[in-house]
């Protein structure tokens, strides 16, 4: 598994998982559906897993020096005027 720039994991199980530990190594690619798993075993604490690391996909960065693209920019100045409009004074 890739780990980040700096070489660490980028996810990590506790013992606390006892579910996951105890099935993740049980489990096998669907031979009809190789990017998917049997589903003839256990496999509830493997797609929880799964769903979490996929709720949290890697950001690439952007590089130094790049330029926005002008719809983002008119969609940030629309929301910052935006919200200046709808600032009530306490």
């Amino acid at each position: 598994m890739k780990g980040d720039a700096e070489g660490r994991p980028m996810l990590y199980v506790f013992s606390t998982c006892t579910h996951l530990i105890r099935t993740l190594p049980a489990m096998q690619h669907d031979p009809l559906k190789p990017e998917d798993l049997d589903t003839e075993v256990e496999d509830h604490a493997v797609d929880e897993a799964r769903y979490a690391a996929m709720s949290r996909p890697q950001v690439g960065k952007t590089p130094a020096g790049a330029r926005r693209p002008a719809v983002i920019r008119k969609v940030q100045s629309k929301a910052k005027s935006k919200r200046t409009k709808e600032s009530v004074p306490c």
